[in-house]
């Protein structure tokens, strides 16, 4: 069972998460009603796409590197196993 202070904890996370939620979803909602930007957004996003694409998965070394990188990334977050 959760204690008062991790409920606390738990409570103050969530709510700021909701919050920013809440504040991404206005200002996505505002870029939106500029004309422009919604697809100069997705040629970024394309781009972003072949970029990704061209840099970690044609070949093999890059898709290995790619794969170790996420790896000690989330070594990182979730820390060892030995731990």
């Amino acid at each position: 069972m959760l204690d008062s202070e991790n409920s606390y904890t738990a409570l103050v996370y969530g709510t700021s998460a909701l919050v920013a939620i809440w504040i991404s979803s206005i200002v996505i909602t505002a870029l939106d009603s500029v004309p422009l930007v919604p697809q100069v957004m997705e040629v970024v996003g394309l781009g972003f796409t072949v970029w990704f694409t061209s840099r970690y998965l044609i070949f093999k070394e890059n898709r290995d590197e790619l794969i170790t990188r996420i790896g000690s990334i989330k070594k990182q977050i979730l820390g060892s196993h030995g731990d």
